[in-house]
């Protein structure tokens, strides 16, 4: 039975183990196979964190099981290292939540993405029920989407879940023209958590969250 590092080898065509994952990960010149292989993992939707708990949460994602050993032994030597087009991160507004932008959702996606339409595509708050109209989409032909349009009755307030979801039935397509498969992910909501401080004088300085002042003293935000 082959091992690991034989698969990968394999896979990868790499002279070594090495030089097949530095290849795999997309790593560039001068660059660390550890940063490249971060790198990688972030990309595909790993929270970041030690690589080892990042592989493991990325085969997970695509649905292995078992130890990390088992995992990594189907992903290099059953599946052969696939990485199937899947949507990996997302945020109500710009990447990573630089900007809370209503008319805005973000997505990252496991590879490059192309497509002509946005059959299948819904993003809703499943805290309200609310849905995101579409009207036109940035990004074609990369690994990061920007889906322009507005929420139905009003922006995810702080703490509603949000979901994007593909049915299967548009052209989704990534780099070798194979299909994506339906799936959902659920996206950071930007929306901020509102603060108030106590301004009776007298009191001590505090702050609530969650929009819910303690009394009916006077609030500021």
């Amino acid at each position: 039975m082959p091992t690991v590092s034989d698969c990968i080898k394999q896979v990868t065509g790499g002279l070594t183990v090495h030089q097949g994952l530095f290849e795999f990960y997309g790593g560039q010149p001068g660059q660390a196979i550890d940063e490249a292989c971060y790198q990688f993992l972030v990309g595909q939707g790993a929270t970041p964190g030690n690589i080892n708990d990042m592989w493991f949460e990325f085969l997970e994602s695509l649905g292995y099981a078992g130890t990390t050993n088992d995992m990594l032994y189907q992903f290099w030597c059953v599946d052969g290292g696939a990485v199937s087009l899947r949507a990996v991160r997302g945020w109500t507004g710009t990447e990573d939540c630089g900007e809370e932008d209503g008319t805005k959702v973000t997505v990252r996606f496991s590879q490059a993405v192309t497509f002509t339409t946005q059959t299948g595509i819904t993003i809703t708050n499943t805290s309200t029920g609310d849905t995101f109209t579409v009207s036109s989409v940035d990004g074609s032909g990369t690994n990061l989407l920007t889906y322009n349009g507005a929420w139905a009755a009003a922006d995810p307030m702080f703490g509603d879940v949000v979901e994007w979801s593909y049915n299967g039935l548009g052209d989704y397509l990534d780099g070798d023209l194979v299909p994506m498969v339906a799936h959902d992910a659920t996206i950071t909501n930007c929306a901020p958590s509102e603060t108030f401080w106590d301004t009776t004088p007298g009191s001590p300085p505090g702050t609530y969250w969650d929009y819910m002042p303690p009394n009916e003293t006077k609030w500021d935000t």
